[in-house]
C-alpha cells in the first residue's frame, strides 16, 4: 500500500472533523475554551453565531456533535498510528475508548471544567465505532489492492 494514501486518509479523516468541531464550537458555543482561543486569535470570529433552536438536531449539534467529531478524529489517528507501528487494532480501540471515558469522567471532578454526561460517552463510543469501521474498510481495500491477505 502506498504510504501517501494512508497518510492522506488519516490526515483528512482527522483534520476535517477537528476543524468542523472547532467551527461548531465557535458558532454555537463561543464560551468554550477552544472557541475563546480561536476568537482571541481572530476577533471577527466572535461576530459569527448560529441561532439555536430546541429541536433534536440543534440539541445534538450543541451537546454531542463536537465530542463525536473529536472521538472520530482520535480513533482514525490511533488506528493509523497503530497500523504504522504494527499494533493490534483492539489495542488502538482500547486506548481511544479508555481516553474518551477518562476525559468525560474527569469532568465529574470540581477542578476540571465541563459537565459530565453519560450520553457524551455513548456518542463518543458510537463515533469511535464508526471510525473503526471506516478505517477497517479503507485498510482492507488498500491491502487487497496490494494483494495482501487481511
Amino acid at each position: 500500500m502506498k504510504q501517501e494514501k494512508c497518510i492522506t486518509f488519516a490526515m483528512l479523516h482527522t483534520l476535517i472533523p477537528l476543524c468542523m468541531g472547532t467551527g461548531i464550537y465557535i458558532l454555537v458555543r463561543p464560551g468554550t475554551y477552544i472557541a475563546r482561543i480561536c476568537i482571541s486569535l481572530n476577533p471577527w470570529l466572535g461576530e459569527l453565531r448560529i441561532r439555536m433552536g430546541t429541536d433534536l438536531f440543534h440539541i445534538f449539534l450543541r451537546n454531542y456533535a463536537c465530542d463525536m467529531l473529536w472521538a472520530y478524529a482520535l480513533t482514525i489517528g490511533l488506528f493509523w498510528y497503530g497500523r504504522l507501528i504494527g499494533q493490534k487494532v483492539w489495542k488502538s480501540a482500547l486506548i481511544g475508548g479508555g481516553f474518551a471515558v477518562l476525559m468525560e469522567s474527569l469532568q465529574i471532578l470540581p477542578v476540571i471544567p465541563g459537565t459530565f454526561d453519560g450520553m457524551d460517552v455513548v456518542t463518543e463510543i458510537l463515533a469511535m465505532l464508526i471510525a473503526g469501521c471506516v478505517s477497517m474498510i479503507f485498510y482492507k481495500y488498500k491491502d487487497k489492492e496490494r494483494g495482501e491477505h487481511v
